[in-house]
Protein backbone atom coordinates (compact mmCIF):
# COMPACT_ATOMS: atom_id res chain seq x y z
CA UNK A 1 0.00 0.00 0.00
CA UNK A 2 1.28 3.54 -0.96
CA UNK A 3 2.41 6.42 1.29
CA UNK A 4 1.95 10.11 0.43
CA UNK A 5 3.48 13.06 1.82
CA UNK A 6 4.02 16.75 1.53
CA UNK A 7 6.39 19.41 3.31
CA UNK A 8 4.81 22.52 4.42
CA UNK A 9 7.07 25.46 5.53
CA UNK A 10 5.34 27.74 8.44
CA UNK A 11 7.31 31.07 9.28
CA UNK A 12 4.26 32.75 10.37
CA UNK A 13 2.03 32.66 13.33
CA UNK A 14 -0.81 29.92 13.02
CA UNK A 15 -4.50 31.49 13.81
CA UNK A 16 -6.28 28.08 12.76
CA UNK A 17 -5.33 25.08 10.48
CA UNK A 18 -7.79 22.30 8.86
CA UNK A 19 -7.32 19.54 6.82
CA UNK A 20 -9.87 18.14 4.54
CA UNK A 21 -9.28 14.75 3.64
CA UNK A 22 -10.68 10.95 1.49
CA UNK A 23 -8.31 8.39 1.43
CA UNK A 24 -9.84 5.53 -0.22
CA UNK A 25 -10.63 2.98 0.64
CA UNK A 26 -9.49 3.38 4.00
CA UNK A 27 -6.48 5.86 5.63
CA UNK A 28 -4.17 7.12 8.26
CA UNK A 29 -3.73 11.01 8.42
CA UNK A 30 -0.01 11.84 10.06
CA UNK A 31 1.53 15.15 10.75
CA UNK A 32 5.52 14.92 11.72
CA UNK A 33 5.04 11.14 12.10
CA UNK A 34 1.86 11.21 14.72
CA UNK A 35 -1.06 10.15 13.63
CA UNK A 36 -3.92 12.35 13.98
CA UNK A 37 -7.45 11.95 15.62
CA UNK A 38 -8.79 8.45 16.81
CA UNK A 39 -10.59 6.89 13.37
CA UNK A 40 -10.48 3.54 12.13
CA UNK A 41 -11.21 2.38 9.63
CA UNK A 42 -12.33 6.36 8.15
CA UNK A 43 -14.00 7.22 5.41
CA UNK A 44 -17.15 5.32 6.12
CA UNK A 45 -18.93 3.08 3.52
CA UNK A 46 -20.72 4.40 0.28
CA UNK A 47 -21.89 3.50 -2.73
CA UNK A 48 -18.78 5.00 -4.59
CA UNK A 49 -20.82 5.96 -7.75
CA UNK A 50 -22.95 8.12 -5.69
CA UNK A 51 -20.82 9.35 -2.95
CA UNK A 52 -17.52 9.43 -1.20
CA UNK A 53 -16.86 11.01 1.89
CA UNK A 54 -13.93 13.27 3.36
CA UNK A 55 -13.29 14.02 7.28
CA UNK A 56 -12.30 17.05 8.43
CA UNK A 57 -9.71 17.30 11.28
CA UNK A 58 -8.29 20.28 13.49
CA UNK A 59 -4.70 20.50 13.19
CA UNK A 60 -3.67 23.70 14.55
CA UNK A 61 -2.02 22.24 17.36
CA UNK A 62 -0.52 19.68 15.40
CA UNK A 63 1.45 22.52 13.16
CA UNK A 64 4.93 23.28 14.14
CA UNK A 65 6.57 27.05 13.06
CA UNK A 66 9.09 25.56 11.03
CA UNK A 67 9.40 22.41 8.57
CA UNK A 68 6.08 20.01 9.14
CA UNK A 69 5.64 16.76 6.93
CA UNK A 70 2.11 15.86 6.21
CA UNK A 71 1.66 12.52 5.69
CA UNK A 72 -1.13 9.76 4.59
CA UNK A 73 -1.14 5.63 4.84
CA UNK A 74 -3.73 4.68 2.41
CA UNK A 75 -5.80 0.92 2.50
CA UNK A 76 -7.97 -1.30 0.15
CA UNK A 77 -11.46 -1.06 2.23
CA UNK A 78 -14.58 -1.00 0.04
CA UNK A 79 -13.07 0.76 -2.59
CA UNK A 80 -11.11 -1.75 -3.67
CA UNK A 81 -12.45 -4.68 -2.66
CA UNK A 82 -11.45 -8.32 -3.63
CA UNK A 83 -13.50 -10.03 -6.49
CA UNK A 84 -14.25 -12.37 -3.62
CA UNK A 85 -17.50 -14.01 -4.76
CA UNK A 86 -19.64 -14.14 -1.23
CA UNK A 87 -21.42 -17.44 -0.64
CA UNK A 88 -20.42 -18.68 -3.41
CA UNK A 89 -22.58 -16.47 -5.66
CA UNK A 90 -21.87 -12.47 -4.71
CA UNK A 91 -19.32 -10.32 -5.81
CA UNK A 92 -19.01 -7.08 -4.47
CA UNK A 93 -17.58 -5.36 -7.93
CA UNK A 94 -20.65 -6.06 -9.83
CA UNK A 95 -22.47 -3.32 -7.75
CA UNK A 96 -19.98 -1.00 -6.59
CA UNK A 97 -17.41 0.77 -8.33
CA UNK A 98 -14.20 0.27 -7.17
CA UNK A 99 -10.29 1.28 -8.37
CA UNK A 100 -6.62 1.70 -6.46
CA UNK A 101 -6.11 3.21 -3.79
CA UNK A 102 -6.11 7.32 -3.57
CA UNK A 103 -6.36 10.23 -1.93
CA UNK A 104 -7.93 13.80 -2.19
CA UNK A 105 -6.53 16.22 0.69
CA UNK A 106 -7.14 20.22 1.20
CA UNK A 107 -5.12 21.87 4.21
CA UNK A 108 -6.32 25.14 4.56
CA UNK A 109 -4.47 27.58 7.22
CA UNK A 110 -5.13 31.11 8.42
CA UNK A 111 -2.45 33.41 10.00
CA UNK A 112 -2.56 35.85 12.82
CA UNK A 113 -1.96 38.68 10.04
CA UNK A 114 -5.25 37.62 7.73
CA UNK A 115 -3.54 35.74 5.24
CA UNK A 116 -4.57 32.56 3.99
CA UNK A 117 -2.87 29.45 2.63
CA UNK A 118 -4.22 26.32 0.97
CA UNK A 119 -2.34 22.96 0.03
CA UNK A 120 -4.14 20.43 -2.06
CA UNK A 121 -3.13 17.08 -3.39
CA UNK A 122 -1.33 17.23 -6.62
CA UNK A 123 1.48 15.93 -8.52
CA UNK A 124 3.99 17.43 -5.98
CA UNK A 125 3.00 15.31 -3.54
CA UNK A 126 5.36 12.22 -3.17
CA UNK A 127 4.34 8.49 -2.61
CA UNK A 128 6.39 5.55 -1.93
CA UNK A 129 5.78 1.57 -1.13
CA UNK A 130 4.75 1.20 2.79
CA UNK A 131 4.85 -1.36 5.60
CA UNK A 132 1.20 -2.99 4.54
CA UNK A 133 1.98 -5.39 1.84
CA UNK A 134 -1.24 -6.64 1.71
CA UNK A 135 -4.82 -6.03 3.38
CA UNK A 136 -8.78 -6.47 2.81
CA UNK A 137 -11.48 -6.31 5.18
CA UNK A 138 -12.66 -9.70 4.77
CA UNK A 139 -9.28 -11.84 4.80
CA UNK A 140 -7.01 -9.74 7.47
CA UNK A 141 -4.00 -7.67 7.16
CA UNK A 142 0.06 -8.61 6.25
CA UNK A 143 2.51 -5.65 7.73
CA UNK A 144 6.12 -6.10 7.09
CA UNK A 145 7.56 -3.86 9.82
CA UNK A 146 11.14 -3.72 7.76
CA UNK A 147 9.46 -1.39 5.30
CA UNK A 148 8.52 1.33 7.76
CA UNK A 149 9.75 4.33 6.63
CA UNK A 150 9.40 7.93 8.68
CA UNK A 151 7.76 10.44 6.55
CA UNK A 152 10.46 12.53 7.32
CA UNK A 153 13.31 10.02 5.38
CA UNK A 154 14.00 11.24 1.95
CA UNK A 155 15.13 7.88 0.62
CA UNK A 156 12.57 6.28 -1.98
CA UNK A 157 10.52 9.00 -2.61
CA UNK A 158 8.56 9.65 -6.00
CA UNK A 159 6.14 12.49 -7.34
CA UNK A 160 2.80 10.75 -7.15
CA UNK A 161 0.33 11.29 -10.18
CA UNK A 162 -3.34 12.21 -10.70
CA UNK A 163 -5.52 9.52 -9.92
CA UNK A 164 -9.14 9.54 -11.46
CA UNK A 165 -11.53 8.77 -8.44
CA UNK A 166 -14.64 7.86 -7.46
CA UNK A 167 -17.89 9.59 -9.78
CA UNK A 168 -19.85 10.23 -6.85
CA UNK A 169 -20.25 13.62 -5.09
CA UNK A 170 -17.79 14.37 -2.55
CA UNK A 171 -19.64 15.12 0.94
CA UNK A 172 -18.66 15.87 4.79
CA UNK A 173 -18.95 12.40 6.86
CA UNK A 174 -21.67 13.12 9.19
CA UNK A 175 -21.88 9.81 10.75
CA UNK A 176 -20.06 8.79 14.43
CA UNK A 177 -16.58 7.49 13.27
CA UNK A 178 -15.36 4.23 14.20
CA UNK A 179 -13.24 4.37 17.27
CA UNK A 180 -11.87 2.15 20.13
CA UNK A 181 -14.85 2.00 23.06
CA UNK A 182 -13.04 -0.65 25.11
CA UNK A 183 -9.86 -2.67 25.42
CA UNK A 184 -9.91 -6.10 26.60
CA UNK A 185 -7.24 -8.20 28.05
CA UNK A 186 -7.39 -11.83 27.44
CA UNK A 187 -8.89 -14.19 30.32
CA UNK A 188 -6.32 -16.43 29.20
CA UNK A 189 -3.47 -17.97 27.19
CA UNK A 190 -2.42 -21.83 26.37
CA UNK A 191 -0.01 -23.41 24.38
CA UNK A 192 -1.72 -25.76 22.17
CA UNK A 193 1.06 -26.55 20.05
CA UNK A 194 5.23 -25.71 19.28
CA UNK A 195 4.99 -21.97 19.37
CA UNK A 196 1.36 -21.60 18.90
CA UNK A 197 -1.04 -20.30 21.70
CA UNK A 198 -4.73 -19.98 21.71
CA UNK A 199 -5.70 -16.45 23.25
CA UNK A 200 -9.45 -16.17 24.96
CA UNK A 201 -10.54 -12.86 24.65
CA UNK A 202 -13.38 -13.94 26.82
CA UNK A 203 -16.26 -12.13 24.74
CA UNK A 204 -17.28 -11.95 21.50
CA UNK A 205 -16.56 -8.91 19.81
CA UNK A 206 -16.04 -7.01 16.58
CA UNK A 207 -12.09 -5.11 16.90
CA UNK A 208 -8.18 -5.68 16.11
CA UNK A 209 -6.09 -7.85 18.48
CA UNK A 210 -2.97 -5.56 19.37
CA UNK A 211 0.13 -7.42 20.11
CA UNK A 212 3.65 -6.97 22.01
CA UNK A 213 6.51 -9.09 20.45
CA UNK A 214 10.81 -9.08 20.09
CA UNK A 215 12.59 -11.08 17.89
CA UNK A 216 14.46 -11.13 14.77
CA UNK A 217 14.07 -9.59 11.58
CA UNK A 218 12.27 -11.49 9.41
CA UNK A 219 10.63 -13.61 11.88
CA UNK A 220 6.43 -13.49 11.37
CA UNK A 221 3.86 -13.85 14.02
CA UNK A 222 0.78 -15.00 12.92
CA UNK A 223 -3.13 -14.35 14.17
CA UNK A 224 -6.08 -16.57 13.28
CA UNK A 225 -9.47 -15.76 14.56
CA UNK A 226 -12.94 -17.54 15.26
CA UNK A 227 -15.58 -17.31 17.30
CA UNK A 228 -15.33 -20.77 19.17
CA UNK A 229 -13.05 -23.59 19.93
CA UNK A 230 -13.28 -27.38 18.76
CA UNK A 231 -13.28 -30.00 21.59
CA UNK A 232 -9.94 -30.65 22.05
CA UNK A 233 -9.41 -26.96 22.54
CA UNK A 234 -8.16 -26.11 19.21
CA UNK A 235 -9.29 -23.19 16.87
CA UNK A 236 -12.69 -23.43 15.13
CA UNK A 237 -11.63 -20.95 12.34
CA UNK A 238 -14.95 -22.18 10.56
CA UNK A 239 -16.61 -19.57 12.17
CA UNK A 240 -15.41 -16.70 10.86
CA UNK A 241 -14.51 -17.56 7.53
CA UNK A 242 -15.11 -14.67 5.43
CA UNK A 243 -18.33 -15.21 2.95
CA UNK A 244 -18.60 -18.39 4.25
CA UNK A 245 -16.07 -19.86 1.36
CA UNK A 246 -15.16 -22.85 2.97
CA UNK A 247 -13.75 -25.77 1.12
CA UNK A 248 -15.95 -28.52 2.89
CA UNK A 249 -19.07 -27.27 1.44
CA UNK A 250 -17.43 -27.19 -1.60
CA UNK A 251 -18.17 -22.86 -2.24
CA UNK A 252 -16.02 -21.21 -4.64
CA UNK A 253 -15.21 -17.39 -3.97
CA UNK A 254 -13.46 -17.07 -7.38
CA UNK A 255 -10.08 -17.23 -9.03
CA UNK A 256 -7.16 -15.84 -6.54
CA UNK A 257 -9.36 -16.62 -3.39
CA UNK A 258 -8.15 -19.24 -0.94
CA UNK A 259 -10.10 -22.59 -0.52
CA UNK A 260 -11.21 -21.24 2.87
CA UNK A 261 -11.32 -17.70 3.46
CA UNK A 262 -10.40 -17.50 7.20
CA UNK A 263 -9.30 -14.32 8.81
CA UNK A 264 -5.30 -14.17 9.28
CA UNK A 265 -3.11 -11.01 10.23
CA UNK A 266 0.67 -11.44 9.47
CA UNK A 267 3.30 -9.05 11.32
CA UNK A 268 6.75 -9.69 9.94
CA UNK A 269 9.51 -8.34 12.64
CA UNK A 270 11.87 -5.53 12.37
CA UNK A 271 14.05 -7.04 14.97
CA UNK A 272 14.42 -3.77 17.03
CA UNK A 273 13.69 -4.46 20.65
CA UNK A 274 9.39 -4.41 21.46
CA UNK A 275 7.35 -4.04 18.68
CA UNK A 276 3.90 -2.99 19.24
CA UNK A 277 1.26 -3.65 16.21
CA UNK A 278 -2.06 -4.23 15.53
CA UNK A 279 -3.77 -3.67 12.04
CA UNK A 280 -4.47 -0.89 10.20
CA UNK A 281 -7.11 -1.79 7.61
CA UNK A 282 -9.18 -5.09 8.60
CA UNK A 283 -11.02 -5.57 11.20
CA UNK A 284 -12.24 -9.10 12.57
CA UNK A 285 -15.43 -10.76 14.98
CA UNK A 286 -13.72 -13.34 17.55
CA UNK A 287 -13.26 -13.99 20.96
CA UNK A 288 -10.30 -15.97 20.02
CA UNK A 289 -7.06 -15.99 18.18
CA UNK A 290 -4.53 -18.38 17.55
CA UNK A 291 -1.05 -16.78 17.97
CA UNK A 292 1.66 -18.82 15.79
CA UNK A 293 5.14 -17.88 15.56
CA UNK A 294 7.33 -18.67 12.50
CA UNK A 295 11.36 -18.06 11.75
CA UNK A 296 10.58 -16.27 8.31
CA UNK A 297 7.28 -16.22 6.57
CA UNK A 298 4.91 -18.88 7.33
Amino acid sequence: MPLFRKQINISKRIASARVYISGLGYYELYINDKKIGDHMLDPGFTAYKKQALYVTYDITAALKNSRNIIGVMLGNGWWNALPIRLFGRFNLRDAQQTGRPCVKAQVLIHYTDGTDETISTDENWQTVTGPVIRNNVYLGEEYDARLEKKFADNTGWKNASIAKGPNGALTAQMQPAIKVTKVLKPVSIKEVGRDTFIVDMGQNFAGVARIKVSGKAGNTVSLRYGEELYPDGSLNYMTSVAGQIKEIWNLSGGPGCPKTAWQEDHYILKGKGIEEWHSHFSFHGFRYVQVTGWPGKP
